[in-house]
């Protein structure tokens, strides 16, 4: 079956904990962060943390194989341990998820199969590698043609993200064949919770604390008094403390067996993205090189909360880090770098431009003499005024050098800007341009840089070479609304990005998930806009395509070359038999899911006995029919 499931991308070289120093004080009321500014307490000025930091890395180790490696059984097997229901992963967000290629996202789906097996089971730990540790099973991704430095990206942003398995070490291997080939990759498991019944019993315990701490933070009105009171929780309940497990929510919820309820800011951001998520509050982690925090979506924004750093204004009143914008940070930690966000993860952060409980201010760059460009909080960024904007050398455009450029979704130029100059909109991470019928001339150096753009609106009269989008000319195909390719983006057109591949033989063909999490049809790379009908994909089956996607939605009756189905929530629905009705083309009666156009006889559905001739319900037929050793009369079709 086709699945439409959660779309989560994110490197993560490094687990991290960042010291300072704690106190703690009662569960109660604090003001919004957004309200501090510099707080003197007893004497001294104190606007962030007062410790400096550690780094615990996420160790790689290396295994080889021999190069005729296999493990499709193994694969299998993972597979049918994996259940998307699970109720684990309701303490997880799917934001970073749903950044992922889609061969990363199966090696994702596979790496969490293998650890649900030990969440889920008793079953001891016994995959033993590098001589005495103990590793989950050994997940297949040979087939997925990733390279270590791919697969390594997955597995660590599974790790950061998947908190809720706190049984798992911050080491994991690689399986190469001898020529360096990846094929497998594992994640270390904490000698502690090898034995399964021990694990079960700290599984039992950290489900416990967690029900408990997610009850009391419910008693609240809103999402931010939710959020609040699990910031306060953790800030109350939990010391600053390195350790051996300090890299494991369990270090932080619990107080049981190994654990102190002691930990570092990784296990801070941990626990609060497991508690938030457990509320149905989108939450994710983010890093710099040394530090650990979160970012909580309330009420449809992006706000960043660091718990670790807020747990040592707690004891006064004061939550100077709790639903605040990326600006608020800046400010009250005084621009501290342990708030940097590593390079390879400014990508993929949600903007974070406002401050919970205050007036919702955007962001306004002025680009021309009479064009702004103002910034929501919802990624789109609008070009408004009139004539044209500045020109810019590269990395000089007030959007392009932006700590927010990675966050525009969307840039939407307005009628009455005319020219566009050079690099103003450069080295973003759009995913659409829309660009105006004012437009007189548009630099080919505008968008230079820029990536992931998936569709351009052009209404002007000008057309463009695609090579004005640097690498994206050439990794991917672009194909107006009726999905023909295109060599240049139009003037007055719409058009849309395809997925190509380095040679014809690994072009995508069939039915597969897009990054929006739609499914196409795809045609040697291409995603057939202009295709409405009935489509069969050995991978999935069966299914209904309209306008180049499956139509999750539909349910009645549609035709291909092979005749008439019975077509249920998008899928030709196999198992069924009997009478149905089609708005278009009226009542029918299936067998198999098939429209059988031989019937001639009495079949059922809700309403009674019905007769059908030819395969369909003969609503002008008037008499008697013998049907299972009894006799109907029949009147307008209907057995009465």
């Amino acid at each position: 079956m086709l699945r439409r499931k959660k779309l989560y991308t994110v490197s993560i070289s490094c687990i991290l904990a960042f010291v300072m120093i704690f106190t703690s004080a009662g569960f109660g009321n604090t003001v919004y962060g957004n309200e501090a500014e510099n707080v003197s307490y007893e004497g001294e000025v104190q606007t962030k943390a007062d410790n400096a930091g550690t780094l615990k890395p996420m160790i790689q180790k290396t295994e080889i194989v021999d190069s005729a490696y296999e493990a499709d059984n193994e694969r299998e097997s993972i597979a049918r341990l994996y259940s998307a229901s699970s109720e684990w992963s309701k303490y997880s967000s799917d934001y970073y998820y749903n950044m992922l290629a889609d061969n990363e996202k199966i090696l994702y789906d596979r790496l969490e199969a293998s650890v649900l097996k030990y969440a889920e089971s008793s079953d001891n730990v016994s995959n033993i590698k590098f001589g005495n540790e103990y590793y989950t099973d050994n997940v297949d991704c040979k087939d997925l043609e990733l390279t270590n430095e791919r697969v390594q990206f997955v597995v660590e942003l599974f790790y950061q993200t998947e908190s809720q398995y706190f049984f798992l070490k911050n080491e994991w291997s690689v399986s190469k064949t001898s020529d360096g080939r990846v094929v497998a990759a594992a994640i270390a498991v904490y000698d502690e919770f090898v034995d399964g019944n021990v694990r079960q019993a700290y599984i039992a315990q950290f489900k416990s604390v967690i029900n408990e701490w997610i009850s009391k933070a419910e008693n609240a009105n809103d999402s931010y008094e939710k959020v609040k009171n699990i910031h306060d929780l953790i800030c109350e309940n939990i010391e600053y403390k390195t350790g051996d497990y300090d890299q494991s929510a369990a270090s932080a919820l619990l107080n049981y067996g190994a654990m102190k309820r002691a930990t570092a800011c990784t296990g801070y951001a941990k626990s609060f993205q497991i508690l938030c998520n457990g509320m149905g509050i989108d939450t994710i982690i983010t890093v710099s090189t040394t530090h650990a925090w979160n970012e909580v979506n309330i009420d449809g924004y992006w706000y960043i909360t660091d718990c670790t750093y807020d747990d040592s204004f707690y004891q006064y009143g004061r939550a100077l880090y709790l639903a605040i914008s990326t600006e608020t940070l800046r400010e009250v930690s005084n621009n501290d770098s342990a708030h940097d966000i590593r390079e390879d993860w400014l990508l993929y952060q949600p903007l974070c431009l406002y401050d919970y409980g205050k007036d919702k201010n955007d962001v306004v760059y002025k680009i021309g003499d009479a064009v702004n460009a103002t910034l929501n909080g919802d990624g789109i960024l609008t070009v408004e005024g009139s004539g044209g904007t500045y020109d810019y050398a590269k990395g000089e455009s007030p959007i392009s050098s932006s700590e927010y450029n990675y966050g525009i979704k969307e840039v939407i130029i307005d009628s009455g800007v005319t020219v566009i100059g050079d690099y103003v909109f450069a080295d973003g991470y759009y995913d659409t341009i829309e660009l105006p019928d004012s437009l007189l001339s548009w630099s080919d150096k505008a968008f230079s840089g820029s990536y992931n753009i998936t569709k351009i609106i052009n209404k002007s009269l000008i057309s463009k070479s695609l090579t004005i989008l640097g690498e994206q000319s050439d990794k991917y195909v672009w194909m107006d609304d009726m999905g023909v390719t295109v060599s240049q983006i139009p003037a007055k057109t719409v058009i849309k990005r395809g997925i190509i591949t380095d040679n014809a033989d690994s072009y995508i063909n069939g039915l597969k998930p897009a990054d929006n999490g739609v499914w196409y049809l795809y045609r040697d790379g291409n995603i057939v806009y202009g295709y409405t009908g009935i489509v069969y994909d050995e991978a999935v089956g069966w299914w209904y395509v309209e306008n180049g996607a499956v139509n999750f939605g539909y349910n009645g009756l549609k035709s291909n070359e092979n005749g008439w189905w019975k077509i249920r929530d998008g899928a030709v629905d196999f198992g069924y038999t009997g009478i149905v009705y089609d708005e278009t083309v009226g009542w029918w009666y299936v067998e198999n899911g098939a429209v059988n156009f031989e019937y001639n006889s009495l079949s059922e559905n809700e309403y009674g006995l019905w007769k059908v001739t030819n395969g369909t319900v003969d609503f002008g037929f008037n008499g008697q029919i013998e049907y299972e050793g009894i006799v109907y009369n029949i009147v307008n079709g209907h057995a009465e």
